[in-house]
């Protein structure tokens, strides 16, 4: 449990900071980039309502396990995108795990 706890404090922190370089590297507009923000939100509120959902019905572990691994698999993989939009998209995932790992601590 620790671990995805360590695993949420990174994963939070990392849109904010890199928000401008990102824009510069996926040469795009501050209002395009922005909705990395949106998505992320949207993403946190899909994963709380998974886990409200499946909680109950599937094993804790593996619940944890997979999640923490998704997220961290989009965190390593987000700089990487070529296009825009799937930087976004890519934003939402990490979000959809992060809400599936606080909605479930």
């Amino acid at each position: 449990m620790p671990i995805l706890i360590l695993f949420q404090g990174i994963g939070s922190s990392i849109l904010g900071p890199t928000i401008i370089s990102m824009e510069i590297v996926l040469d795009t507009t501050t209002k395009v980039i922005a909705l990395a923000f949106t998505s992320s939100a949207v993403g946190l509120l899909i994963g709380a309502a998974i886990c409200g959902i499946s909680y109950d019905r599937v094993n804790k572990e593996l619940f944890f396990l997979v999640s923490g691994f998704l997220l961290s698999a989009a965190l390593a993989t987000a700089p990487f995108f070529p296009h825009v939009y799937g930087f976004i998209g890519i934003m939402a995932l990490k979000d959809v795990c992060s809400g599936l790992i606080l909605s479930g601590m």
